[in-house]
């Protein structure tokens, strides 16, 4: 009995031990992985970015790279939010380990000369909820791995060089979204009308693109929306009826298109709306009936 005491003590001291020794371990994963990550780039703005002395080593419980530029942890030490915006420090992603940051939240490399495409590893990071890889000089296809991106909230991806056909799978999980923005890329094909399951869209700009065809109804599903800017496309047809449901809605801007059809009545329905943009399509009676209105640049 009292050997299998001792025994039993034994094994919750080792599983204890193997516990504790994983703890420590995921946030010097987190910081190796950043510093593989700052070899392959310009390092002038990561120069806080080394190891505590300790032949070589992340010195136990320390935490050190909490302390680094543009690192923010919580209290267990694993990294939360990387905000590298405007360090132009250049490279890729293809070098990052996403795997190795179970707990980011936030990414911000907006404006960093980055290069390449967008790997799918990115869509491991299942608890981001804010992704800003704007002003970069990304290409590529947007990999459907980004739909497990379930808490993703703030999503910017514009002025970069991204191309092909938005795949309709990635608005399946993206619930949560509140800012989308996809302008000034190379994106092809038609919007999806699955793009009308993002209920919560405040914000979205698919802006000088390639986009072609008719502007899908299902975007009159976005009662909470305030800014669209579908602006400098291909788009043809009318304007959708389902735009008067679009209540909060304050700015639209559909100019530089070939939208055909007669004024679209349905926004006088949106009371809130002070700034539509119409011009250079194939609209007509375009001035009918808003003499007195608002709306500018029609």
């Amino acid at each position: 009995m009292a050997c299998s005491s001792k025994c039993l003590s034994l094994l919750e001291l080792l599983s204890f031990w193997c516990l504790m020794s994983f703890v420590q371990a995921k946030p010097d994963a987190e910081a190796m992985a950043l510093l593989r990550w700052k070899e392959t780039l310009n390092q002038s703005f990561l120069r806080s970015w080394t190891l505590e002395p300790n032949n070589g080593n992340l010195t136990s419980h320390s935490h050190s790279h909490c302390k680094w530029f543009g690192i923010s942890c919580n209290k267990d030490g694993s990294i939360t939010s990387i905000n590298l915006q405007g360090a132009l420090f250049g490279g890729n992603l293809s070098n990052l380990d996403f795997s190795s940051f179970p707990s980011l939240v936030s990414l911000n490399l907006s404006n960093n000369n980055l290069t390449e495409h967008i790997p799918p590893q990115l869509g491991m990071l299942s608890k981001l909820a804010y992704l800003n890889l704007s002003m970069n000089y990304l290409s590529g296809f947007l990999p459907v791995s980004l739909a497990n991106l379930t808490q993703i909230s703030l999503l910017y991806m514009g002025n970069n060089l991204i191309s092909g056909e938005l795949d309709q799978r990635l608005f399946s999980n993206w619930t949560k979204l509140q800012y989308l923005e996809f302008q000034n890329n190379n994106f092809t094909g038609m919007i999806p009308p699955e793009i009308g399951h993002l209920t919560n869209l405040k914000e979205l700009a698919l802006s000088n693109n390639r986009f072609h065809g008719v502007i899908p109804s299902e975007i009159g599903n976005l009662k909470s929306l305030k800014a669209l800017a579908l602006h400098v496309n291909h788009l043809s047809g009318p304007v959708p009826p389902s735009f008067g449901n679009l209540s909060e809605l304050t700015t639209l801007f559909l100019h530089q298109n070939k939208l055909s059809g007669p004024f679209p009545r349905c926004l006088l329905s949106c009371e809130k709306l002070g700034d539509l943009r119409l011009f250079d399509n194939q609209l007509s009676e375009i001035l009918c009936g808003l003499r007195d209105s608002s709306f500018t640049s029609l």
